[in-house]
C-alpha cells in the first residue's frame, strides 16, 4: 500500500457509465476529508496520453473505485485495469471497491481478500439513485478511514523499529 498522509482515490468508469460516477462525486463532494484527492479520466489534460496518465494515477492510489457494467467489461483497457486492481488489492497495495452501475451476468472476482460490490442491485435500475450513491460514499469514507488507520499503524511500527535500533546502539 502506498504510504502517505493524504489519500488518493482513482475512480474508473466506462464513458456510458459516467453519469453514475458523477452521482457518487456529487455526494462525496463536501463530505470527504480535505486530504483526499479523487482522480477520474475527466482530470486528464487534453492531448495527454490517457493510458499512461491513468496507470500513473493507479500506481499512486490507495483506493480504486471501479464502476461495473457490461460496457466496462467489454472495454479492453478497463478490463485490464480491473484485473490489475484486483491483483494489487490481493497484495494489500490498495483497496478496491466495485460499484454495480448496470446489470451484468457476474461481477464476482477471484480475489483472495474479497472485494465488496455495492449496491446489491444496479444503480441504473434504482428508483432512488441518491440512496445508492449515499451507500457508495459511506463505504468510500469507511475505506478512507481504514487507509488512514493503516498509515498510522505503519508509522508506529517504523517508530518502534527506530527505537529498537537506538536501544541496541545504547547497549553497545
Amino acid at each position: 500500500m502506498r504510504v502517505s498522509t493524504d489519500t488518493k482515490i482513482l475512480m474508473l468508469a466506462h464513458e456510458k457509465d459516467w453519469e453514475f460516477l458523477k452521482g457518487v462525486l456529487r455526494h462525496l463532494d463536501g463530505v470527504s476529508p480535505s486530504d483526499v484527492t479523487v482522480f477520474t479520466a475527466k482530470n486528464i489534460a487534453v492531448g495527454a496520453d490517457t493510458e499512461a496518465t491513468i496507470f500513473s494515477e493507479f500506481a499512486n492510489s490507495n483506493i480504486v473505485v471501479f464502476f461495473i457494467s457490461s460496457h466496462s467489461f467489454s472495454d479492453d483497457f478497463l478490463y485490464k485495469l480491473r484485473s490489475k486492481a484486483i491483483e494489487h488489492h490481493d497484495e494489500g497495495r490498495l483497496d478496491m471497491v466495485q460499484v454495480l452501475a448496470r446489470s451484468v451476468i457476474s461481477h464476482d472476482t477471484k480475489s483472495v481478500r474479497g472485494i465488496k460490490t455495492i449496491p446489491k442491485s444496479p444503480i441504473a435500475k434504482s428508483t432512488d439513485k441518491d440512496d445508492d450513491y449515499i451507500e457508495v460514499v459511506e463505504f468510500i469514507l469507511y475505506n478512507i478511514e481504514l487507509v488512514k488507520a493503516k498509515f498510522e499503524l505503519l508509522k508506529a511500527m517504523f517508530r518502534i523499529k527506530q527505537l529498537e535500533q537506538e536501544i541496541c546502539e545504547l547497549q553497545k
